[in-house]
């Protein structure tokens, strides 16, 4: 173990609100007004050769956000400590720009069933608060009505054979993928019924809205019409093994404590344990605040207590409110009972399991699913994730699945803040977390395995082989060329070193340089960051070449990439925006969790002393040189970039466009977030061309597409809403049925 380091660094508090190497903090404000051809005003000329329609999504809190000031529309998504930024309501932005003159803008909040429930619960005062939404962590869930597919992170253009034009597909990690209409940006379609998709099992989440592990990035072949994605789950086992605490650990603790605190001599020393690590007072507070009075909390935790549990936290409150250790056997009686129920809480565990499937869809018929297997000492096995499928891939002959550095764990998706418990958080946070897992799988499928070669288990359920390679560091994002001579691979990548945007700020997080917390925003990157190419030889499960490169100003934070839809089967230039080195987002917690990383190349002193801006690069990947860069300046914010070619030349890598959103933490006129236009041959120069208007607050934006016309959806594919819940809904309340009948099934009819 190396020597902790002293984790603070200088800030000028004299004059701090007006030091532009903060953050902005616009990108913590979003707009849920849905705007229709708002036009946009422009600094500098618009180009007359930018063309088409451009999709951007990101999530704008939720129902229940705090809004800000007489603003009704303007929330802070965040506001709720323990709530990560891509937590929310996806919002759909479009920008046109049809005329080379005017650039519009279009908005619509993605409104999926869960959405017209979470809505009418939320305003409706008559309907019991126990079904009510909570956002915790990554997720919006209510204890009986299941988990909200929020549909925050992606637009995938698709055209199948049948199609006139193209159609768009709503995608996130969580739910299934949703089609929207390209001109109205309404919600159409699921694709797939809920008896297609596989659900990931939650004990505390049981209702008609399933959780679904899928890919924000599926992928779309255009020469074959084929749309692939992924539908995946970890069990609570894998969740936890990083942090060596496993169902097989857990269930015989369980077992064994009722027993262990009826014996008598224990009884005192228990009490005191809990007096002297936790406090009284702070336990007090927390069963009066959240637990044994009515409020938004008790109705959290109702349906997790039972008559027993509840009348031992009763007793408990007792104790505390007298400061007495008297007359506790009938306390630590209730407490073991408490337990023994809570072994039964295991069988809904137990129901949770780790599978990958393949899932293959024509664009009209129904699903077709593979479970993923790999071949391991002469017997095939599935696989198991560590981290998560954020994203797959795919070339002429293999679809590529990736564990991207994006882990899904206990902490991830039971992130939940109560005041006044900071410090037991603090502590919970740091026993349950853990790093990414550093070497990433790699898994590859032959496609040509899904139509010849593929068996059914003794369930009946189809299974495919793939050949499996790591690489040598994280990825999150990732790119591949189509062309695979000789089953050769090659894999752009992102490696994101000791990063960890699913661990977030929250406001009990000391930070480095002594800076408030920006709740909710990932934390930053406690190493430098690399770009690389890999060569894979998929049917011998080898890396046969590598290339890496790193700049010290430019890869801080390497998050989306974006490059030229120019026909070809190779990428030749790719355009990775980095979100930088920010001293606000460099938490004690994430130093400490990195402090012994492995593969490190920049020291934590350096890191500490680091501030670097958010910048675009263009990478040639044959030389694996960084060939133009762009830097923002002081307090401004890149994000969401996208490839936009010239209108009416010859597509090539660098003819045409980067468009991207920008946050600024400098009051004007205009707008504290823009759209900026590249010259995407020239970056260094700087935008060519802003947009902006009053109404312009995008919150935190995730990533875009681009077409070159948006018409309607011709498609006659529809899941029927009320069939696909039918059975869902056959054993729960008339009352909630009649929500459904009113408030759902109308909007899809």
């Amino acid at each position: 173990m190396s020597n902790p380091l002293p984790l603070t660094v200088e800030r000028n508090h004299d004059n701090f609100e007006q030091d532009l190497s903060t953050f902005p903090r616009s990108a913590l404000i979003a707009n849920r007004s849905e705007l229709t051809h708002q036009s946009l005003n422009t600094q500098g000329e618009l180009p007359s050769d930018l063309k088409g329609h451009i999709y951007i999504v990101g999530p704008a809190g939720s129902v229940d956000s705090l809004t800000i000031k007489d603003e009704r529309e303007l929330v802070l998504p965040v506001h709720r400590n323990g709530i990560s930024i891509f937590n929310g309501d996806g919002m759909i932005y479009r920008l046109d720009f049809e005329d080379g003159k005017n650039a519009l803008l279009t908005t619509r909040l993605a409104k999926t069933p869960c959405y017209y429930v979470d809505k009418e619960i939320n305003e409706n005062q008559d309907i019991p608060g126990i079904l009510k939404f909570q956002s915790v962590g990554l997720m919006r869930f209510s204890p009986t009505l299941g988990v909200r597919t929020q549909g925050n992170t992606m637009c995938m253009p698709v055209q199948f054979a049948n199609d006139p034009s193209k159609r768009i597909l709503l995608t996130s990690d969580n739910g299934r993928p949703y089609e929207i209409d390209p001109r109205n940006l309404n919600v159409i379609t699921p694709i797939g019924s809920n008896s297609e998709w596989k659900d990931i099992k939650m004990p505390i989440a049981d209702g008609p809205f399933k959780m679904v592990g899928s890919a924000a990035h599926p992928v779309f072949d255009e020469n074959t019409q084929d749309f692939f994605t992924v539908n995946w789950s970890k069990s609570i086992a894998t969740m936890l093994t990083p942090v060596d605490l496993s169902i097989e650990k857990l269930e015989p603790l369980l077992k064994h404590l009722p027993n262990f605190i009826r014996k008598k001599h224990r009884k005192v020393k228990l009490i005191k344990w809990i007096n002297d690590r936790l406090g009284l007072d702070d336990i007090f507070y927390f069963l009066q605040g959240h637990i044994l009075k009515e409020g938004e909390m008790s109705n959290f935790f109702k349906p997790y207590i039972s008559s027993e549990l509840l009348t031992a936290l009763k007793e408990v409150e007792k104790v505390i409110l007298y400061k007495s250790i008297k007359d506790i056997d009938e306390l630590l009686n209730n407490i073991s009972s408490a337990f023994e129920e809570a072994i039964s809480i295991f069988g809904k565990i137990r129901d949770m399991e780790d599978f990958v499937y393949l899932v293959r869809w024509n664009g009209e018929g129904s699903l077709q699913s593979w479970q993923v297997l790999i071949e391991e000492n002469g017997s095939s096995k599935p696989v198991h994730l560590d981290n998560s499928l954020h994203q797959i891939g795919i070339t002429e002959d293999y679809i590529i699945l990736m564990d991207t550095t994006f882990k899904v764990g206990v902490n991830q998706v039971f992130g939940k803040n109560f005041p006044k418990w900071e410090n037991i958080l603090k502590i919970l946070r740091k026993a349950i977390s853990h790093t990414q897992s550093i070497a990433p799988a790699v898994y590859c499928i032959r496609r040509s395995d899904l139509e010849v070669h593929c068996e059914s288990d003794k369930q009946g359920v189809k299974t495919v082989i793939a050949k499996k390679i790591s690489l040598p560091q994280e990825v999150a994002h990732f790119a591949v060329d189509y062309s695979n001579p000789s089953g050769k691979v090659t894999l752009h990548v992102a490696h994101n070193c000791a990063w960890d945007p699913a661990e977030w700020i929250q406001s009990y997080d000391e930070i480095a340089d002594f800076s408030k917390p920006i709740n909710g925003f990932p934390m930053g990157s406690t190493d430098i960051n690399k770009l690389g190419k890999y060569i894979i030889d998929v049917e011998n499960e080898k890396i046969l070449n590598s290339s890496l490169v790193s700049d010290s100003e430019l890869t801080w934070s390497t998050a989306i990439y974006t490059h030229s839809p120019a026909p070809g089967h190779k990428i030749n230039d790719i355009f990775w925006l980095s979100w930088g080195s920010w001293k606000e987002f460099q938490a004690h917690f994430i130093l400490d969790l990195y402090r012994d990383y492995p593969l490190r190349d920049i020291s934590l002193e350096e890191v500490l002393l680091k501030t670097s801006p958010s910048n675009i690069i263009r990478l040639n990947t044959d030389s694996m040189k960084i060939e133009d860069a762009y830097k923002f300046p002081g307090g401004y914010f890149g994000n969401s970039p996208q490839f936009v070619p010239r209108s009416g030349v010859e597509e090539d890598a660098k003819n045409g466009y980067i468009i991207c959103v920008v946050f600024n933490a400098i009051e004007q006129d205009t707008s504290d977030t823009e759209i900026w236009i590249f010259d995407a041959s020239t970056l260094s120069k700087g935008p060519i061309c802003k947009l902006s208007h009053p109404t312009l607050k995008f919150g935190m934006t995730v990533h875009s597409t681009w077409i070159p016309t948006a018409q309607s959806s011709q498609s006659n594919y529809r899941i029927p809403i009320r069939e696909d819940y039918a059975s869902l809904l056959e054993d729960e309340s008339s009352e909630l049925q009649e929500l459904f009948e009113k408030h759902v099934f109308p909007n899809f009819e």
